[in-house]
């Protein structure tokens, strides 16, 4: 919704407090941030999918694929919007993460958002920052060489 919103020049606000009267949804639902994290809901969905396919239930499997690809997108949608508002280009640009940890108050780094997003930027040429006081620059520097996207040279 946010992303048709910011097409159409729609209130984002405004929309979710007229959908958000439908107790069903709710105002906070339709404002979702960069996608979700964390490997738990990413793996009960993929099950979902697995569980559907495996039922002959096409559409409902490419529905619950489609959840998968919505986040991704989300991810790296957010990666370009921050180039773009930095004149298109974040080439040996400073940008600060404040935070990396898919949920707070946790060292928990699996799937987070954060990984992708500074993944994007470091293509970019961008010099990633990050404070997580939970979160240690090793686990950092794995959950980036992880992707496998570039050299372990690269990421440092």
């Amino acid at each position: 919704m946010t992303e048709l919103c910011e097409s159409t020049g729609a209130n984002i606000d405004d929309v979710a407090k007229a959908i958000g009267t439908d107790s069903r949804i709710g105002p906070k639902f339709l404002k979702a941030s960069v996608g979700f994290g964390g490997s738990c809901f990413q793996k009960d969905i993929l099950n979902l999918v697995y569980i559907c396919k495996s039922l002959g239930l096409d559409e409902a499997a490419n529905y619950w694929e489609q959840v998968i690809i919505m986040n991704n997108h989300q991810r790296s949608r957010f990666a370009q919007q921050i180039v773009t508002s930095l004149y298109g280009t974040v080439a040996g640009k400073k940008i600060g993460f404040l935070g990396w940890a898919f949920k707070k108050d946790t060292n928990d780094t699996r799937e987070s958002a954060a990984i992708y997003i500074a993944d994007k930027l470091i293509e970019e040429q961008a010099h990633i920052q990050v404070y997580d006081p939970k979160v240690t620059g090793v686990q950092m520097h794995s959950d980036l060489n992880g992707l496998n996207s570039r050299t372990e040279t690269e990421n440092e």
